[in-house]
């Protein structure tokens, strides 16, 4: 898919590769947006070409701070509730948004109005260097948290330096590490800081340890990974070491993935 954007103007289009497969598009109104123009020829539906522009867009939309989106449609209700959308009454939208011409003259009075809120929660993970374990979640959970989640790592004794076996596995493996680094989590319990939703400790040091006190209330939870940094022997015994802690990881956030919202209980599974 492609994604089109214009500086000079509120919209974002995606569309596919040919130009016979269908486009969609967002209407920017400060942190809201409308959803317009999604349309799936007989010949490519059922193919989740509908479902991945929706999921696209809406990645698009975190990404800018597009916190809510709002759509009209005459016959895709059921497509929509399959993706969060929920029906609201068309007098519950902002007079600003009614007068779009997607209100006034494009879609008929009949059309179903749905809305989706597209939070971003904000997850920390915790181990006492900051080096390897919580590194290799920031990364993987940035790169699967498609939007949805924003990862932070820190540790209670930050060494300073990433350990070189965590970056390179990273890097063969295409993980985003820009930004990387060790740090305290002291950077993290100023006002001005995020606000977390979840706090994850992936070190069984760091979880006996008396955490700051955060603001907000964060869901909290351990994960028992051990330290693949603590591996004795030759250079592929310890890459092994790091490839099992990534996996042990990449299936946690997986899990996490699929279950977790802040309302839910603790990711602790």
């Amino acid at each position: 898919m492609v994604a089109v954007a214009d500086s000079a103007s509120p919209f974002r289009i995606h569309r596919g590769e040919s130009s016979d497969v269908p486009a969609v598009a967002l209407e920017r109104f400060g942190n809201e947006a409308l959803l317009r123009s999604l349309a799936v020829a007989a010949k490519f539906r059922r193919q989740g070409l509908g479902r991945a522009l929706v999921e696209g867009l809406e990645h698009d939309a975190r990404t800018d701070g597009i916190e809510r989106l709002i759509l009209l449609t005459e016959t895709a209700e059921p497509f929509f509730r399959s993706l969060g959308y929920v029906k609201i009454e068309r007098q519950s939208v902002s007079e600003t948004r009614r007068q779009s011409a997607e209100f006034r003259s494009l879609r008929p009075a009949s059309a179903v109005c749905m809305s989706k809120a597209l939070p971003v929660y904000d997850v920390l993970f915790l181990c006492t260097g900051n080096s390897a374990r919580s590194i290799l979640a920031e990364s993987i959970l940035n790169r699967h948290g498609n939007g949805r989640f924003r990862a932070f790592s820190a540790g209670s004794h930050p060494n300073g330096q990433l350990n070189p076996y965590a970056l390179d596995l990273l890097k063969r493996l295409d993980f985003p590490t820009g930004g990387l680094r060790s740090k305290s989590w002291d950077e993290f319990t100023t006002p001005e800081g995020p606000r977390f939703d979840f706090i994850i400790t992936v070190c069984d040091n760091a979880a006996s340890e008396t955490c700051p006190v955060w603001p907000g209330t964060p869901t909290t939870a351990h994960w028992s990974i051990p330290d693949p940094a603590a591996t004795q022997g030759t250079d592929i015994e310890k890459k092994a070491a790091f490839n099992q802690a990534f996996q042990n990881l990449d299936t946690r956030i997986r899990l996490f993935l699929r279950y977790a919202s802040p309302s839910q209980t603790s990711p602790s599974e």
